[in-house]
């Protein structure tokens, strides 16, 4: 499965919310924090954001957003592709000391984030465990497919 398609997110979704660490940790959770990933430039992509919508518990929602939804949630991290490359492969899966050392970019309210960094953690760790082919790996009709609808989701958002 490739990674930050539509299937990959609606498989981790799934898998998230049999996680009950994750729905343990998220209780008290209201509301979008969004994760952003770099350009990927083998792939001349731009800034791609992903909103995790969860409330009470229970991941509602992950997928594609723009820009302006991104910055709209409490918490906004953005991450260098490399990085996120690392967390696919669970070389990284605690974004707390990423994001107090500067290697990541965070807009809004880090506090919150910092909260809930135990369920974050916990998301990237089951990200980890589902695993998907990074996009810059593909070749063929897969790497044609992701460029093709990677192109419309920038299009249609922002």
């Amino acid at each position: 499965m490739i990674a930050l398609t539509p299937e990959w997110f609606e498989a981790l979704v799934s898998k998230v919310n049999e996680d009950s660490a994750f729905r343990d940790g998220m209780k008290k959770w209201e509301g979008n924090v969004s994760i952003g990933v770099k350009p990927i430039p083998e792939l001349s992509t731009k800034d791609n954001f992903y909103k995790i919508d969860a409330t009470g518990g229970e991941l509602k929602g992950l997928g594609y957003c723009g820009k302006s939804d991104a910055v709209e949630a409490k918490v906004c991290i953005l991450v260098d592709y490399p990085l996120f490359k690392e967390m696919l492969a669970g070389e990284v899966t605690d974004l707390g000391p990423i994001i107090m050392s500067g290697k990541a970019d965070v807009k809004g309210d880090l506090s919150y984030a910092m909260k809930f960094m135990k369920s974050i953690t916990r998301l990237v760790e089951v990200m980890t465990s589902m695993g998907g082919e990074a996009p810059d790996e593909l070749q063929g009709g897969d790497l044609d497919k992701f460029k093709s609808w990677i192109s419309e989701m920038e299009a249609s958002h922002d």
